[in-house]
């Protein structure tokens, strides 16, 4: 069909500028073209939609297997911590045979030696280079790079990286810095996301608090900690085009081109950095 050759780009250059000039002069052939695009551009949407469906239900089944270990290990460590403190801190019998003690008898008239304390106990002497004072350690403050350590890093995809970091270098969160927000908001401006990412976990539980972990998440790298947080935002329609966008960043960094594309085809034309996305993924 040389419609269907014409859109596939099957067709030779002579070819396609004989089937231009039909166009031009045919309405009816022009005509067809078009429902043909529609038809095609809506296939692509569905097949989309279930190709970002399916990932979601695969990202459940995931996270449920990982519960499910983490509860097995978990129950496995306290059962060995409570064999551990069983067999340290419980009573222990005492085998050693009883011996009968006889107190010695003293000499009639003689009074018992009665020991003073400086014979009795000896003071230990000092060992020579031994501070007679020392410091007590003190509990010094965490730094704000050692947050990091209870953030396991993941894998992300080095193909993507340097893409992610340009476009992300400008990066505004759809939050105004007012309010109870202002503070993780300034802390991801001054570079210190894992302490933004520390206060968000403490802080209030909404769906603002849900958009900014999944942002600080992409921020550390972490695309599969962000899509348990982006996946429930994008069935709200307050941040369904907000949690979709971020998404496409998810798909990215994990190395999934295809997800990323089909994800941002559901974008809406001229949101945010779509455009260089769109450019940058057709190469």
């Amino acid at each position: 069909m040389d419609i269907e050759a014409y859109l596939d780009g099957s067709l030779s250059a002579t070819e396609k500028a004989a089937f231009e000039k039909r166009l031009l002069v045919d309405p009816v052939l022009r005509k067809e073209l078009e429902q043909y695009q529609s038809l095609k551009a809506d296939l692509d949407w569905h097949f989309a939609a279930k190709d970002v469906a399916a990932a979601e239900v695969l990202r459940a089944q995931i996270k449920a297997k990982r519960l499910r270990w983490s509860r097995l290990l978990l129950f496995t460590l306290l059962v060995l911590l409570a064999g551990f403190l069983a067999y340290w801190f419980l009573p222990q019998e005492n085998n050693a045979p009883n011996r009968d003690i006889k107190t010695p008898e003293l000499p009639q008239n003689a009074a018992p030696k009665i020991e003073t304390p400086s014979q009795a106990i000896p003071t230990p002497a000092t060992p020579k280079n031994q501070a007679t004072n020392q410091p007590i350690a003190s509990n010094p403050k965490p730094r704000s790079g050692d947050l990091m350590r209870n953030l396991p890093p993941e894998e992300v995809s080095k193909a993507h990286l340097a893409f992610f970091k340009q476009q992300w270098a400008g990066f505004v969160p759809a939050v105004p810095a007012v309010g109870v927000w202002a503070t993780p908001l300034q802390q991801m401006r001054n570079n210190r996301v894992a302490d933004a990412h520390t206060w968000l976990k403490k802080g209030p539980e909404s769906d603002t608090t849900a958009y900014l972990l999944a942002v600080s998440e992409l921020m550390l790298k972490r695309p599969s900690a962000a899509q348990d947080f982006l996946y429930p935002l994008a069935a709200d329609k307050k941040w369904q085009t907000e949690a979709q966008y971020l998404l496409v960043w998810a798909y990215l960094l994990e190395g999934n081109v295809d997800l990323a594309q089909a994800a941002l085809k559901m974008m809406p034309e001229g949101f945010r950095d779509t455009k260089e996305m769109r450019v940058y993924l057709s190469k």
